[in-house]
């Protein structure tokens, strides 16, 4: 269960080298392909759902600026 949670993990930070692991950890072709989007859709939800509140920072930070003349 840990190595299954460890390339979810892996695999929300860097999506595209996690696969080439997978056979060298004694994953099948299945459990890597499962880890790998299970960790993918995690990381496309956190950044997704986060974006707001970092579009909402910027937005605030633009309102307290003071206008240029």
């Amino acid at each position: 269960m840990l190595t299954y949670f460890s390339f979810a993990l892996f695999s929300s930070w860097k999506f595209m080298f996690t696969p080439l692991a997978g056979p060298a950890a004694g994953l099948s072709f299945w459990e890597t392909f499962i880890s790998c989007c299970v960790g993918g859709y995690f990381s496309a939800s956190i950044f997704y759902f986060g974006s707001s509140y970092f579009m909402q920072l910027s937005v605030q930070r633009r309102a307290k600026k003071p206008k240029r003349q």
